[in-house]
């Protein structure tokens, strides 16, 4: 999450065409406002879910769910990796802040 905030925070709103295009720099302002808001959303929406996905694997595991998410939810990502190899990368992307993505590897 904290690289969604980042992204976020990063966000700027462009008042340099107040005299070009728009009639005053307020009016720049709110463009320059609503378009990172839009940016902002977009960034939400493509966030990878990590409790989702959790969640979503747990539900595979059987008698072994509420274990497994104990172990999520304390954020124990090294038992996960041991005990479920076979856990899905998502689970990891977002809350696990040593995860590092199998394609950056």
């Amino acid at each position: 999450m904290e690289d969604l905030s980042e992204q976020i925070l990063s966000l700027e709103c462009d008042p340099s065409r107040a005299n070009a295009v728009y009639n005053s720099q307020n009016e720049a302002y709110r463009e320059g406002h609503a378009a990172a808001l839009i940016q902002a959303a977009d960034a939400v929406d493509t966030a990878p879910d990590p409790a989702l996905a959790a969640i979503n694997f747990a539900l595979t595991l059987g008698c072994e769910t509420a274990n497994f998410l104990d172990r999520w939810i304390d954020a124990d990502f090294e038992t996960i990796r041991e005990v479920w190899p076979n856990a899905p990368e998502e689970l990891y992307a977002g809350a696990d802040p040593l995860f590092e993505p199998a394609s950056a590897a």
